[in-house]
């Protein structure tokens, strides 16, 4: 039985009805209780992530800046913006990729 849709009250109202069949009472309990973990998963994630976005934060700031340094650098070694543009993005996607696969591995060697 689906009650995803059902307010928590209306769940309430289902467990206590006495008329209720006992299978929909434990699909409404389930219900409950799989919101009540949700909620507690988010609260969860919310504190890890607060807990580390200032480090996230400053290290996105400092590749910011190493990038910009060298939009600088290559802008002023007379490269135009539309060649150096896509080879930074390349690279990019390039580390991004090789740090994807580094945590593959390190998660399965774990």
């Amino acid at each position: 039985m689906n009650l995803t849709a059902a307010t928590n009250e209306q769940l309430y109202q289902i467990i206590v009805y006495e008329d209720c069949p006992q299978s929909v009472k434990k699909a409404a309990r389930q219900e409950l209780k799989r919101r009540e973990q949700q909620i507690h998963q988010r609260k969860e994630m919310v504190e890890i992530y607060e807990s580390l976005d200032l480090n996230l934060y400053d290290h996105l700031r400092q590749a910011d800046s190493i990038v910009r340094t060298m939009m600088k650098e290559m802008s002023a070694c007379g490269v135009p913006a539309d060649m150096y543009v896509p080879f930074l993005s390349d690279r990019f996607k390039e580390i991004m990729n090789q740090i994807r696969e580094e945590a593959a591995g390190k998660v399965v060697s774990q």
